[in-house]
């Protein structure tokens, strides 16, 4: 008996915790050194930002595939599973690869990206459809998720610098194997007959006129975001900033994020969740214009500290303002394929936008464009229905 309770303490309090800091950590080794390697197998701006851009396309087709079948199986931790495997081997061979052959990397950089960004939102959809006690500290369980980045990208730096790419392809594999036997060990999704889910039911998600808002308001807040993954990051590369201070970059803002993710359940008490929602988007456009304004790496490093903002409240706006208008039938499509657009949709613009921009402008002017686009997300934040009144 004592047993049990011990092993049930394990799957329900500490388990989800060290899944979302080991998974996010082996995220960072896969993304923060993404730019810097293209840039080192010698690829230019406008190629980077096709290699990026292909991600986008598979994108879009995996996420809705992935919340399809999840909701007429009722079940993610398989698919998340060998999904993750997958993603382990495929990034070991992209970073152990040295050919600058465009196709090839292209291929590779599609298949990784695709694969690291449904895996990301895959996750967090698992946490919301499990049991309550799961579900009521998703907040503070997302957090360990930025834990692990923030400690995990600064060792990225450290072991490209002084072993290069090829040990680092290494160490993502183990760390990736080593993972996999925490998610075996968690609980699948709650169970909620499903399996009588059609496809043609999907259109019920896209009649529901505040669904569809709020995709259009998430996909302009995350050119936002891939503006600064992106644009950003390619201008501090163009200010020389090296591959430590992209590495902090990432660790900075996976620091300052945290306080608002752990209070995620006071502040859903305390804010209305579309007053946050707009909060954040102001906070978005200051962020991009003053990326626009930064004259040093060490600039951007300070701005950076407005993620504390910008993203733990629009994170929480995107998963709990989708469930609260969702069936419960089809809530994990509902969360997948929002994802599969105002995740993948962005992916594919902005990189291509801000290499034409960038090679027509420069940086500072491509920011300050890509900064007021973000106005027409806060514009239809006033067009939505049923949230002036309600509170999660």
């Amino acid at each position: 008996m004592h047993y049990d309770k011990s092993m049930r303490k394990l799957t329900n309090f500490i388990l989800p915790y060290s899944i979302y800091f080991f998974v996010f950590g082996s995220f960072a080794f896969i993304y923060t050194q993404l730019i810097p390697y293209l840039t080192f197998l010698g690829f230019s701006t406008f190629e980077r930002g096709l290699i990026l851009s292909s991600i986008s396309l598979l994108t879009l087709f995996i996420q809705i595939i992935y919340g399809y079948f999840s909701d007429k199986y009722n079940t993610i931790k398989p698919f998340f599973n060998i999904s993750y495997l997958v993603l382990g081997v495929l990034s070991f061979i992209l970073y152990k690869s040295t050919s600058s052959n465009f196709f090839i990397i292209m291929l590779l950089v599609s298949l990784v990206g695709a694969l690291f960004r449904t895996l990301a939102g895959y996750l967090e959809t698992w946490t919301l459809l499990s049991d309550e006690s799961v579900k009521m500290r998703f907040g503070s369980i997302r957090a360990f998720g930025s834990i692990g980045w923030a400690l995990i990208a600064p060792l990225t730096s450290i072991i490209v610098n002084q072993y290069g790419y090829s040990v680092l392809a290494n160490v993502l594999l183990i760390m990736i194997i080593f993972t996999l036997t925490l998610t075996f060990m968690q609980k699948d999704v709650t169970s909620i007959e499903t399996s009588s889910l059609r496809f043609v039911d999907i259109k019920d998600l896209i009649k529901t006129p505040d669904y569809v808002k709020l995709i259009l308001i998430f996909t302009i807040i995350n050119i936002g975001f891939n503006t600064d993954n992106f644009t950003v990051i390619d201008k501090m590369i163009f200010l020389n900033a090296t591959n430590t201070q992209i590495a902090l970059k990432w660790s900075i803002q996976a620091i300052i994020e945290m306080p608002a993710l752990f209070l995620s359940g006071w502040i859903l008490m305390k804010l209305d969740i579309l007053k946050a929602l707009r909060i954040s988007i102001v906070f978005f456009i200051l962020r991009i214009a003053l990326n626009g304004l930064a004259s040093s790496p060490d600039q951007i490093l300070m701005i950076s500290l407005l993620q504390g903002v910008t993203f733990p409240l629009s994170f929480l706006a995107q998963k709990f303002m989708i469930e609260q208008i969702t069936p419960v039938r089809l809530r994990s499509s509902a969360q997948m394929i929002g994802l599969a657009f105002y995740g993948a949709f962005p992916a594919f613009f902005t990189p291509l936008m801000s290499g034409f921009l960038v090679s027509l402008t420069g940086y500072n002017i491509s920011l300050f464009i890509f900064s007021i686009s973000l106005l027409s997300g806060l514009a239809l934040t006033f067009r939505l229905t049923q949230f002036h009144k309600a509170k999660i």
